[in-house]
C-alpha cells in the first residue's frame, strides 16, 4: 500500500481548496487526488475539521510566519520590510 505523508495530504487539500473551493474539500476527494484509499487520512487527522485546522496552520506558517519571524526582516526599515514581504509572497505564490 502506498504511504502518504501528512504534508502530502495537506498539499493535496490546499490544491483542491484553491481550484474547487471549500465544498470540494472532502476526504474522498483528497484521497482520490492522491490515488490512495481514504483510510490513510485517519493516521494523520482526527476528522475533516482537524484537517481544516491544520491546513490553516500550515498556510499561516508558510504565508506569514516565515517572513514575520525572520530576524533579518526586523533589521530593515518598515517600507523595505513591506517591499520584501510582498516580493516573497509573489515569488513563492503565497497569496493563493
Amino acid at each position: 500500500m502506498k504511504r502518504v505523508s501528512k504534508a502530502e495530504w495537506l498539499q493535496a487539500a490546499l490544491d483542491i481548496l484553491e481550484k474547487q473551493g471549500v465544498e470540494a474539500l472532502r476526504i474522498a476527494n483528497i484521497a482520490q487526488q492522491l490515488c490512495i484509499s481514504k483510510s490513510g487520512f485517519y493516521w494523520h487527522f482526527k476528522d475533516r475539521s482537524d484537517l481544516q485546522t491544520q491546513l490553516i496552520d500550515m498556510w499561516e506558517h508558510e504565508s506569514t510566519s516565515v517572513g514575520v519571524d525572520n530576524p533579518l526582516m526586523h533589521q530593515l526599515p518598515p517600507k523595505k520590510r513591506l517591499e520584501e514581504m510582498m516580493n516573497m509572497i509573489l515569488q513563492h505564490d503565497l497569496g493563493r
